[in-house]
């Protein structure tokens, strides 16, 4: 009897589990009226069981607004690869556990969607054994960082999952959470190839290309078989030489063809690039230095360190030229001492949405060289300073401040920006430091106007939401962004006519699989 009344329990929780403030991170497999209504459209275009062996392995754990993209996805990845959908998760750790996440996928979105079967992965408990990855050749960040096994490249993700698991700003190899964390990386290594060794898997999907999410694309490449990462702003194609989404090679290859011999930096384009990430640079004129704009203050150089998060998944777009963001910093102090420069330290602006518990304080407080601004200082504020150089890693700085008019030079070859003159990447960490120390005969051409070649390439290439028309009018529709990723989104879907056609997404996915690119972006959905 008890064991039916859980059963009931978990349906009716499933069922009836409408939270007063939307979080999508609180449950993905959240059923409220919103879920059912989506559920009864795709039910009736579902993706179909074919014969075949194949399969296309599917992650399921996901925000309620990434199932939906999956829901709309998968059909067309099902025809193309001609393979039955199945999904997964990692997580439990007995019969009851497996008992309620295979219940609670019957009820799922993406089930309804055609991938009815799931393939629950048990989490092994950790052994007692202590500093297993010295066993590895793994004795500093930078083994860590460059760490793969069977030919598995997972350093980088093992490196991010431990700061985003503790919000710590470094590794601490002494840590017992490292050596556990360590432990889980080798075991699912071991896990996914078995499973790859015993399925005829055609193709994976997976959210994230970071942390352990992307642990499974890894261990695919290995077998050939084809990974993906699909959420609602886009379609990601993952491979050995590509595995970060987020670099978007496709507007590099683009840029040689594209890129005008004189870019004209004032030119508006603001009704063809819609893109919220790069709107704010249209909402005023293209700002080049003059002479006018900045007046010094004293003949010392001012430089402006623009912060990361630093449990972000530093690794995101690839290694950098420091194992990660408190090196980064730690190496900027020590130049700091050597040279004669006036040194200010930005906070990254949603630092207090990641509760970082005051860690660029604490480094400012160690290191008076850096007079710490506050979080929320203006764009004015900052124009008062006079900077004569910006420094980031990989950040988006790059283009906001190269949009200002700033000289900025980031710290990694990994970084969306690295093929345009609008910012200095070194070839080495070598030279990083080198240039830092000796900025006063540093000269490079800045070449501001390649940011409107930028512009030009995104607004060509990048779609900025598959799913809606307009992601702009998606988002408005919502009082927060928890709210847009949550079962809401599906309402939305269903309701407004921003929403594009299933048969338009279908044939965009199709000619997006059929081609070589990385990214789904327009040139699919005009063919």
């Amino acid at each position: 009897m008890s064991i039916l009344v859980f059963y009931l329990n978990a349906i009716t929780a499933s069922i009836f589990n409408i939270s007063k403030k939307a979080n999508p991170f609180n449950n993905s497999f959240d059923l409220d009226q919103h879920a059912l209504r989506l559920r009864k459209k795709l039910k009736s275009n579902s993706s179909k069981k074919v014969k075949t062996k194949r399969i296309i392995l599917v992650e399921a754990n996901q925000i309620p607004s990434n199932q939906l993209a999956l829901a709309m996805a998968l059909p067309a990845f099902s025809k193309f690869f001609n393979a039955n959908l199945v999904a997964y998760r990692v997580g439990a750790e007995s019969s009851i556990q497996k008992a309620k996440q295979i219940l609670r996928h019957k009820l799922s979105i993406i089930s309804a969607a055609g991938a009815t079967k799931i393939l629950i992965l048990k989490k092994e408990k950790h052994s007692s054994m202590r500093d297993e990855f010295y066993k590895f050749g793994v004795c500093s960040k930078e083994d860590l960082e460059n760490f793969t096994l069977d030919g598995v490249y997972l350093g980088d993700l093992i490196y991010d999952e431990y700061l985003s698991s503790t919000h710590s700003s470094t590794i601490n190899f002494e840590d017992l959470k490292f050596q556990q964390i360590f432990q889980d990386s080798i075991k699912y290594v071991r896990l996914w190839e078995k499973i790859f060794e015993n399925n005829k898997v055609s193709a994976i999907c997976i959210w994230h290309d970071v942390y352990f999410y992307a642990l499974p694309a890894r261990v695919a490449f290995k077998y050939n078989v084809a990974a993906f990462s699909i959420t609602t702003r886009g379609v990601y194609r993952l491979t050995p030489e590509w595995p970060h989404a987020g670099l978007n090679p496709a507007n590099e290859v683009l840029q040689d063809a594209i890129l005008p011999s004189n870019p004209s930096p004032q030119e508006d384009f603001a009704e063809t690039f819609g893109q919220s990430t790069l709107s704010h640079i249209y909402k005023s004129e293209l700002a080049l230095p003059s002479s006018s704009l900045k007046q010094k203050r004293s003949n010392k150089i001012r430089i402006l360190v623009a912060n990361h998060i630093f449990f972000d998944a530093p690794h995101c777009y690839g290694n950098m030229f420091y194992p990660d963001f408190e090196a980064w910093l730690t190496k900027l102090a020590v130049i700091a001492e050597e040279t004669d420069y006036v040194w200010f330290l930005k906070p990254h602006p949603h630092a207090p949405f990641w509760k970082e518990n005051n860690l660029i304080e604490l480094f400012s407080e160690n290191n008076r060289m850096f007079r710490l601004l506050p979080i929320e200082i203006s764009k004015e504020e900052i124009e008062k300073l006079s900077i004569d150089f910006v420094l980031t890693v990989h950040g988006t700085t790059s283009l906001h401040y190269a949009t200002e008019g700033y000289k900025v030079i980031n710290a990694s070859r990994n970084n969306p920006y690295n093929k345009y003159g609008f910012s200095y990447t070194p070839d080495s960490r070598e030279q990083y430091e080198r240039i830092l120390r000796d900025l006063e005969n540093f000269d490079y051409d800045f070449k501001f106007g390649e940011v409107v070649n930028y512009a030009e390439n995104i607004a060509k290439l990048e779609i900025e939401n598959w799913l809606f028309k307009s992601h702009n009018d998606y988002f408005d529709q919502f009082k927060t962004a928890n709210e847009a990723m949550s079962t809401q989104s599906y309402s939305y879907f269903l309701k407004f006519d921003n929403s594009r056609k299933s048969t338009e997404i279908e044939n965009a996915l199709i000619n997006f699989l059929n081609s070589e690119h990385l990214n789904l972006n327009r040139i699919h959905f005009k063919n």
